[in-house]
C-alpha cells in the first residue's frame, strides 16, 4: 500500500501571504468609502480592520449609519485581489483620537477569498483548522502513516470514507504551530465539502471531547497532491469547544490513578491497567467513517453532537436539559428511521379511545364548549386528555435501545426520568440539601453523557469500551456503582 504523501508547502505559502496583510484599497458600492485605503491586520481570530475617513463640508456621522457593505465587495493590493463574502466586513467603531479632524473607522474582518466561491466547485479541497489551544490526538484511531514535504513531529492520517468518497484527515504539527488538515482525493462540490469538514470535526469532537474550530483556511488545488494552490479562502467559525470528555482511551493510564499508599497498592494499581491492554484496541478507522457518515446524513445527529460538547462545560444548572434535548434528537431519528413503535399505556385502541369519549362527555358537562366564560378551559381539558394514551417522553428514549439488544440498567431508567424534571427547569434531588442536588444533578449528568454515547456508537455497530464517567467520578458523585472505569458495550 502507497504511503500518502502529503506536500503543504505551498498551501502554508499561501497562508503566509495572505496573513501579511498590510494595506489595500477598499472596491464597494457604498461611495463614502469607496477606492479608501484600509488597512488589514491578522489578529488571533480573523483580521482587523482599520481606514481613516477625511469629513467633508456637509457630512454628517449619520450618513454612515446607512452603510451598504453588501457585495460585489473586494480589497486589491496591486497585483493582489481579495474578494469579501456577505456580511464578513463589519464597521464596529468610529472616533476621532486626533486633532486633525480625522475619522478613525475599525473593525473586523471574519472572512476573505482570493475567488469568487463559485471557483472553488470541481476542485481539489484542502481545509486547514490552525489548533489556537489544547493539544489534538488522533492516536486512538486506527491510522496510517504518511510523509510530508515538512518538518513534522507527527505522521498520523486516517482515511475517512462518506458515501465511497475518501478523505484524508491528518494532523500537521511542528515546533512552531499545529494545524488539523481534511482533504479530498476527488474534485469536489463546495457545498459537500465543507459538509463532510462538519462532520468530519464534529465526529472526532465527540469521540475525543474537544472541537476545534475558531477559524480555518480553505485551498483548492488542479490536483490531489497540492503542489500548486489556486485560491484560498479565510473564515472564521465559531469558537472551539474544549471539554476534556473523550469517551474513547487505548491509554488505560489516562483514567486509572497508578499512586497508592503502599508499594502494594501501586503494583495492584498498574498490574488492573495492564489487563486493559489486551482488551482496547484503536477505534476502527471503518467506524470512524461510519460515524461521520452519520453525521453527514442526519442534521439532527450532527447537532445533537454539538450540543453534547456544549453540554460538557456548561454550568450543572443546565448541563441535564442540554443532554436531555441531544439524546431525545438522537432517539427520534432512530425511531423515525426504524419504524419503531412506542408501546401506549393503553395498548386497545378501542378501550383507549372510549375511555376519552367518556372523559370529554363528563368535561363538556360541566366546561360547555359553547360557553364563552368556560371556552377556554374545555379547551385546555381536550388537549391534555386528547393525549392520554400517547407514549410518555421516557418510554420514547428507553425503546432505542432495543434495536441494540443493550438492557438499560436500573439506574438508568431512572434517570430517563429525570429528562421531565430538567426540561421544565427542576433538578433532581433533595432541595433542602445543596451537597446532595449538586451530587444528584451531576451523576444524573454523567449517566444521561454515557447513554447518548451508547446510542451513537452502537448504531454505527460498535462494540468495545468507552470510558465510564458515572463511575470515574464517584468521588464527586458519592455514588460508586462498582463498575470497571471502562464500561463495556
Amino acid at each position: 500500500m502507497a504511503i500518502p504523501n502529503k506536500v503543504l508547502k505551498p498551501s502554508f505559502d499561501a497562508i503566509s501571504e495572505l496573513f501579511s496583510a498590510g494595506k489595500f484599497h477598499l472596491h464597494t458600492v457604498f461611495h463614502l468609502l469607496d477606492n479608501h485605503e484600509i488597512e488589514v491586520k491578522k489578529i488571533e481570530s480573523g483580521f482587523a480592520v482599520e481606514l481613516d475617513f477625511q469629513p467633508f463640508k456637509g457630512f454628517s456621522s449619520t450618513m454612515l449609519n446607512d452603510m451598504n457593505l453588501e457585495p460585489p465587495l473586494s480589497i486589491t493590493q496591486g497585483a493582489r485581489t481579495y474578494y469579501i463574502p456577505e456580511r464578513s466586513l463589519r464597521f464596529n467603531s468610529f472616533g476621532f483620537p486626533g486633532d486633525d479632524n480625522t475619522m478613525k473607522i475599525s473593525g473586523e474582518l471574519a472572512a476573505i477569498a482570493s475567488t469568487q466561491l463559485e471557483n472553488y466547485d470541481g476542485k481539489y479541497l484542502r481545509l486547514m483548522i490552525p489548533v489556537l489551544k489544547g493539544h489534538p490526538k488522533i492516536g486512538s484511531i486506527k491510522r496510517y502513516w504518511y510523509d510530508c514535504d515538512l518538518k513534522a513531529t507527527e505522521h498520523a492520517l486516517i482515511k475517512v470514507y462518506i458515501h465511497k468518497h475518501e478523505y484524508h484527515f491528518f494532523i500537521f504539527r511542528n515546533k512552531d504551530s499545529c494545524y488539523l488538515v481534511i482533504d479530498s482525493t476527488k474534485p469536489v462540490q463546495l457545498a459537500d465539502f465543507r459538509k463532510v469538514v462538519v462532520s468530519i470535526s464534529n465526529g472526532f469532537g465527540f469521540l475525543f471531547g474537544d472541537l476545534f474550530m475558531d477559524e480555518g483556511i480553505l485551498l483548492s488545488s488542479a490536483n490531489a497532491q497540492f503542489d500548486t494552490i489556486e485560491n484560498i479562502w479565510f473564515s472564521t467559525y465559531r469558537e472551539s469547544i474544549y471539554s476534556g470528555y473523550a469517551v474513547y482511551t487505548v491509554n488505560p493510564y489516562s483514567i486509572y490513578n497508578v499512586t497508592g499508599q503502599t508499594r502494594e497498592e501501586v503494583d495492584r494499581n498498574v498490574e488492573e491497567i495492564r489487563k486493559w491492554y489486551e482488551k482496547i484496541l484503536d477505534f476502527d478507522d471503518e467506524l470512524f467513517s461510519k460515524l461521520c457518515t452519520k453525521f453527514y446524513d442526519s442534521e439532527p445527529f450532527s447537532r445533537a453532537a454539538i450540543v453534547v460538547l456544549q453540554a460538557n462545560t456548561l454550568a450543572l444548572e443546565i448541563k441535564g436539559s442540554a443532554y436531555s434535548i441531544a439524546m431525545e434528537a438522537i432517539t427520534a431519528v432512530m425511531i423515525e428511521e426504524n419504524h419503531l413503535k412506542i408501546p401506549k399505556p393503553i395498548s386497545d385502541d378501542t378501550v383507549a379511545k372510549s375511555l376519552i369519549k367518556e372523559f370529554m362527555d363528563k368535561v363538556e358537562e360541566f366546561f360547555p364548549k359553547k360557553d364563552p366564560a368556560t371556552k377556554d378551559i374545555y379547551s385546555i381539558l381536550k388537549t391534555r386528555i386528547s393525549n392520554l394514551n400517547k407514549p410518555t417522553n421516557a418510554d420514547k428514549l428507553r425503546k432505542p435501545f432495543e434495536l441494540f439488544g443493550y438492557v438499560l440498567k436500573d439506574y438508568e431508567k431512572e434517570v430517563i426520568k429525570h429528562r421531565d424534571v430538567f426540561q421544565h427547569g427542576g433538578l433532581p434531588g433533595d432541595p433542602e440539601s445543596p451537597d446532595a442536588v449538586f451530587q444528584d444533578v451531576y451523576y444524573s449528568c454523567m449517566v444521561l453523557h454515557r447513554m447518548i454515547v451508547i446510542l451513537v456508537l452502537k448504531y454505527i455497530g460498535f462494540s468495545g469500551y468507552i470510558i465510564n464517567y458515572p463511575q470515574l467520578h464517584k468521588h464527586i458523585t458519592a455514588k460508586d456503582l462498582s463498575e470497571d472505569l471502562l464500561y463495556k458495550i
